[in-house]
């Protein structure tokens, strides 16, 4: 049986613009980790920044899968 991942994207709730691309096998719990990520990580990277810019606001990323692909080929 093939395990699945997927490819989703962070997309600015503000423009609607995707700003950060990733992989996840597990969809239901991506978003809280990138916002637990924002809140307790000290790093100043700019998804996190982004991330927190937008807590300031009282708002979230939107997070949209746009594809599932076997765990084995997901670099394709």
């Amino acid at each position: 049986m093939n395990e699945l991942t997927y490819i989703y994207v962070l997309i600015d709730p503000l423009t609607n613009i995707p700003r950060y691309v990733g992989k996840t096998s597990y969809v239901e719990k991506r978003l809280k980790q990138h916002i637990i990520e924002a809140k307790c990580n000290k790093k100043n990277t700019h998804r996190l920044n982004w991330i927190r810019s937008l807590l300031k606001e009282n708002l979230k990323p939107i997070l949209q899968v746009v594809e599932s692909v076997d765990l084995n080929q997901w670099e394709e």
